[in-house]
């Protein structure tokens, strides 16, 4: 496990991302580019895992959303069927993964599963903002959706199978069940 050889920190105006690289073009321009300005617009967090010399290794940015009634109705069923049916609603919290970065030297480590992991058990210990699922706009790229299907994601549609993301999810009361 390397998770834990890092130290967990919160994006502030005083941390340095310049060194970071994760090998694409838009993660490394957003974490040293907008996430600041999208933190202090209240529009997500981030949170970086630092070194021992103050090297950013990985990061997530984080912010609320929801999975909304489709209408693909075998699918809403599907959603549905694993909540009680005293709880079922048109909507249900999530946790939006915005983006999530590994440090290029690092990646194909088994890094990037940990994050996902510690994200998991992150929102399952004591429920910190009430969300069921852990959503993604993944890269509609074969390595990305491997990742995430990989990690217990399952996809939210199949109309998005043209688009440059695919809208993916995680039910936590599964990662929940299994502790």
């Amino acid at each position: 496990m390397q998770l834990p050889n890092y130290r967990l920190v919160r994006l502030d105006n005083l941390t340095d991302v310049s060194l970071f690289d994760c090998d694409n073009i838009d993660l490394n321009d957003f974490i040293k580019n907008d996430a600041l300005s999208y933190q202090e617009e209240l529009l997500s967090a981030t949170y970086l895992w630092m070194d021992n010399n103050q090297t950013p290794m990985t990061f997530i940015s984080l912010s609320n959303d929801k999975i909304i009634k489709s209408e693909n109705i075998s699918f809403w069923n599907n959603i549905c069927r694993i909540i009680p049916n005293n709880k079922r609603r048109k909507h249900y919290p999530a946790v939006l993964l915005q983006r999530l970065g590994v440090s290029k030297n690092l990646q194909k480590t088994g890094l990037g599963s940990e994050v996902i992991t510690f994200l998991k058990a992150w929102f399952t210990n004591k429920n910190k903002t009430g969300c069921r699922f852990i959503v993604v706009d993944a890269y509609n790229e074969e390595r990305a959706l491997n990742f995430y299907k990989k990690n217990g994601f399952k996809f939210l549609s199949n109309n998005d199978q043209s688009n440059h993301t695919r809208h993916m999810y995680f039910d936590l009361m599964i990662f929940k069940t299994k502790k």
